[in-house]
């Protein structure tokens, strides 16, 4: 491997950069749309993938991963309540459909 000049690495930082913008702007569509149907029944709404709130104001927080006796989706529930300025009481929390959107 030779020596590194200023233009070389400029050059290589252009063409990485340009290829990660190209890569992130052909992704896959919204997720929020395919997987909506699954999750959403009457008088909700799915904001992100991961959140619905329906007209009563209780949020939902939609929790792809298994409760293995750790407490995260209690903790995870917690964190967006907090980060809504939420009451507790109108914070629950469900497990996420088996479907590709929700998959890691």
């Amino acid at each position: 491997m030779g020596k590194w000049t200023r233009r070389g690495v400029l050059s290589a930082g252009v063409v990485g950069g340009t290829g990660l913008v190209i890569g992130i702007a052909v992704r896959p569509g919204n997720p929020t749309e395919t997987a909506g149907h699954l999750v959403t029944g009457k008088g909700e709404n799915l904001l992100h993938i991961y959140l619905k709130i329906d007209d009563q104001n209780r949020a939902t927080a939609i929790l792809p991963h298994s409760e293995m006796g750790q407490g995260a989706q209690t903790a995870l529930t917690q964190m967006l309540a907090e980060e809504l300025d939420a009451d507790w009481d109108l914070m629950r929390f469900e497990e996420a459909p088996a479907d590709g959107a929700y998959a890691n």
